[in-house]
């Protein structure tokens, strides 16, 4: 047992200096990637890799029952479905908790989490709208966009567009 450490001793201190470098890089990256969680391919929404809470497992079986989706669609869907948990736990943290707190100099401000559930619910219209879901707002039955399981124009992935009941 101590023979194999010896060697291994012997074999870095005659090493040169770029060697021992490279020799330390190669080993951070294979730390770095065995660090990394790796995700199972997602396909019908039943196996996910990342486990998801409540809400987004909610938006996951709604979304994948209804509609047939390419795997970069599957990507943005799942990144979804985090943000509704991380959505989700901001309410969580927030109820009951006072709208207005104490900063380090004295003054009432805004909670912090109120501004982070904005953001974090703005990013989830975001990117549900890159998916092309329908919002839920329809005003008739008749120029309710009609969205097939295979679609050949994709929406646009910034901002919100053609949001139906605003002028």
């Amino acid at each position: 047992m101590t023979s194999g450490i010896r060697v291994t001793t012997i074999a870095v201190m005659s090493m040169s200096n770029a060697e021992r470098q490279q020799r330390y890089r190669d080993r951070k990256k294979q730390a770095k990637l065995a660090a990394v969680p790796s995700l199972s391919p997602v396909g019908t929404g039943s196996a996910l890799g990342g486990g998801l809470g409540p809400a987004g497992q909610r938006l996951w079986d709604a979304v994948v029952a209804d509609y047939e989706l390419a795997a970069y669609e599957e990507a943005v869907l799942l990144q979804a479905a985090r943000t509704a948990d991380r959505l989700e736990a901001i309410a969580a943290a927030l109820e009951g908790a006072p709208l207005t707190v104490q900063n380090s100099r004295g003054d009432m401000i805004a909670h912090p989490l109120l501004g982070e559930s904005r953001q974090t619910a703005a990013l989830l219209a975001r990117l549900c709208a890159a998916l092309g879901l329908p919002s839920g707002v329809q005003e008739d039955a008749s120029e309710a966009p009609q969205r097939s399981s295979r679609r050949t124009h994709r929406p646009p992935y910034r901002g919100f567009y053609n949001v139906p009941g605003a002028r």
